[in-house]
């Protein structure tokens, strides 16, 4: 088995287990790193480590180590269906769709106002640490009575 479909069957073991990768990697007493470079077919676990993932699984070594196989389809008929197939409601998820998550939306450009409130509340926190650092360099406080 080549490291690219041995990575894919340890993915799909973990998988079939519903276990994370956090989950395994607990488990096997190494980092989610680790884990995740076996499944991304950066590196191959250790002998030693292939033991303790069947044991984990609680499959036979051999399971592991051979390529898994390959799921027969189903026939297709041959004649078409006597009823027409329903479209699935809003309610129903599809079935055997994995989530993969949407790209963010493009960051829209703060407005002008936006800007100029930020910049008055700058100066405002800015003008009120001078006061409280030097406060004679306030002369209206003559005035105030201060």
């Amino acid at each position: 088995m080549n490291p690219i479909e041995f990575a894919k069957h340890l993915f799909l073991l973990r998988r079939e287990h519903r276990m994370t990768i956090e989950d395994l990697a607990s488990a096997m007493e190494v980092t989610a790193e680790t884990v995740c470079e076996w499944e991304c077919a950066k590196k191959s676990p250790t002998l030693d480590q292939i033991n303790r993932l069947a044991k984990v699984y609680g499959v036979p070594l051999s399971e592991i180590i051979q390529s898994p196989k390959p799921v027969a389809e189903p026939p297709k008929p041959t004649q078409a269906p006597a009823q027409p197939k329903e479209e699935p409601t809003v309610t129903e998820a599809p079935k055997n769709t994995e989530y993969i998550p949407k790209r963010g939306k493009k960051k829209q450009k703060p407005a002008v106002w936006e800007i100029l409130v930020i910049v008055l509340l700058l100066l405002i926190i800015a003008a009120s640490l001078t006061f409280l650092i030097k406060p004679e360099w306030f002369p209206f406080l003559q005035y105030l009575g201060a």
